[in-house]
């Protein structure tokens, strides 16, 4: 089954689930020893977080997927 027919409450787990993946990518580099800074990591999460919040709130930008 493919995403938009998948119930809103999940869509919007899958992005939260995306945000916090990307978030523990960044957290880990930084534990590797990979130099990382926090508005670069708030860059890369951010838009997740917010696509979620587009998808939760049924903003007509965020229904394509």
């Amino acid at each position: 089954m493919f995403p938009i027919g998948w119930p809103q409450a999940v869509r919007v787990a899958w992005w939260l689930t995306v945000a916090l993946a990307a978030f523990g990518y960044r957290t880990y580099l930084g534990r590797a020893g990979f130099r990382t800074r926090r508005t670069v990591t708030a860059l890369v999460v951010v838009p997740f977080v917010i696509f979620a919040a587009g998808v939760a709130n049924g903003a007509s930008w965020a229904t394509w997927h």
